[in-house]
């Protein structure tokens, strides 16, 4: 008895909070608020600023993705196992030389400096002329 006289003494039940202690907790709740009001300002402006970004760069992806598919890659290995995938002076144009029945399948080609290699078209099938 004696021990819970002296802990309510040094702690009463009923003893309001100092003004310091209600300065500090509204100083605590306007802190959150102004943390929480920043962020709703910062992320919509983040999402813009990379929906913007999206948006702008879409134009430039089809243009180049519209004159890309009769581009003609070349896709020789060399040093690939059994000669595959690469092409000789002797080996005849337009022979598979990769890829062999795959949608990837390459032929040889000549390329602008007059040499044989494995290429195809980005779009499938051989090089256009």
């Amino acid at each position: 008895l004696r021990l819970q006289t002296i802990s309510n003494s040094l702690f009463p039940r009923d003893r309001k909070p100092s003004s310091a202690q209600m300065l500090r907790s509204s100083w605590n709740g306007q802190r959150s608020d102004v943390v929480s009001g920043a962020l709703v300002l910062i992320i919509p402006s983040l999402w813009l600023l990379l929906l913007s970004t999206l948006v702008s760069s879409l134009p430039l992806a089809s243009a180049a993705a519209a004159k890309s598919l009769d581009e003609c890659l070349n896709v020789e290995v060399p040093g690939y196992k059994g000669g595959d995938r690469q092409c000789f002076g002797t080996d005849e144009l337009g022979m598979v030389c990769g890829w062999d029945g795959e949608p990837e399948e390459a032929y040889c080609e000549l390329s602008t400096g007059g040499l044989k290699v494995c290429a195809r078209r980005r779009g499938g099938g051989r090089c256009k002329p």
